[in-house]
């Protein structure tokens, strides 16, 4: 199992206890402190398949990261911090009209509740975007959201001028 955000792994007990699942987390963590970390990661952790490499955003209250798969153009895989949203299909009736007015239109935004959450008292995190950004990428699948198949790197680019205006 890999957790790319703190905020996820609710059914990682389930996972670890059913399939016997080692868990590859960031440490630090405290929302899910179960089961315990089997592999550490961090940017420099050989990762078990090719072609990937890992992104930890430095400076948050909890670990986040994204993992880029290196295959055609690159595939940037999010879990909180970056998402998109295409279309609502895969939300109740009450959500795909809330969405929109609560902070979750249909396009790519840096998820405004993990940006609260996340980041720390006086504390910025739009220069983590940035180096982020200094990634190659042109697809997007997050944790919440549709897939985004082209233009995934633009996109990231647009919603960190939305949410760090300057």
């Amino acid at each position: 199992m890999f957790r790319l955000g703190s905020l996820h792994g609710v059914d990682d007990p389930y996972y670890a206890d059913t399939f016997h699942a080692e868990l590859w987390s960031q440490a630090g963590g405290t929302t899910y402190p179960a089961p315990a970390i089997a592999r550490e990661l961090t940017e420099s952790t050989e990762l078990p398949f090719p072609d990937a490499a890992l992104f930890c955003f430095r400076g948050t209250k909890q670990p986040e990261s994204a993992l880029l798969l290196k295959k055609s153009s690159g595939i940037l895989l999010t879990c909180d911090a970056i998402q998109y949203y295409g279309d609502y299909r895969h939300n109740n009736l009450v959500a795909r009209v809330a969405m929109p007015f609560i902070g979750f239109p249909k396009t790519t935004i840096i998820g405004p509740i993990w940006l609260r959450m996340m980041t720390p008292e006086g504390g910025l995190l739009k220069g983590e975007f940035e180096r982020l950004l200094g990634w190659q990428f042109d697809s997007m699948l997050s944790a919440h959201g549709s897939y985004l198949r082209t233009g995934a790197h633009a996109a990231v680019t647009a919603a960190l001028r939305r949410s760090f205006p300057q």
